[in-house]
């Protein structure tokens, strides 16, 4: 899993006994930090931790994940990572207009694009914002483009925020 050095990236750890058992509260801790976030405690095999932001000086880099049940007293050492990496963001779309009927092929332009997932099909581009119309995949060209072959129908004329995702999780906010 990967997610912007701004953090809120929703992170799914599975492993066993996330109980607390009475004994104290569900903590995750991002790399080598005194930072814990609480987790959401989803089973007793699967929890969900909200990476923090990155502290200012980091830079893009694996951090391991690591969880507690005691209160942040001790923690896991599994060394599963969370990679942190560049923000990545829309510079403009070309063409900026098409149809209400959708079909037209878009070219986003911006930064930091990345495509990790080869296969999985997570960087995506979003059609009307967060209540959006639809998230469609698009193909990855270069950290700078990517193209989606055919936008989606809407529901009528206007202006729609566009957005991208990288990871299927966060999406820009340009």
């Amino acid at each position: 899993m990967f997610g912007p050095l701004s953090g809120f990236t929703r992170v799914t750890v599975a492993g066993h006994g996330f109980s607390t058992g009475g004994h104290g509260k569900l903590l995750c801790k991002f790399g080598n930090t005194t930072q814990a976030v609480e987790a959401e405690r989803l089973t007793d095999t699967r929890i969900v931790c909200v990476a923090p932001r990155a502290k200012p000086h980091w830079e893009p880099e694996v951090v391991a994940v690591e969880v507690s049940n005691n209160y942040g007293v001790d923690y896991t050492s599994s060394g599963v990572g969370f990679a942190y990496v560049y923000d990545w963001n829309i510079t403009s779309i070309s063409p900026a207009a098409g149809p209400p009927g959708g079909g037209t092929a878009v070219t986003v332009t911006g930064y930091n694009f990345i495509n990790m997932t080869a296969g999985l099909q997570l960087l995506r581009v979003r059609f009307g914002g967060a209540g959006g119309e639809s998230a469609v995949v698009a193909n990855y060209v270069s950290s700078t483009r990517v193209i989606v072959l055919s936008v989606p129908a809407f529901r009528g004329e206007g202006s729609y925020d566009v957005d991208v995702t990288c990871n299927g999780a966060d999406y820009s906010s340009d």
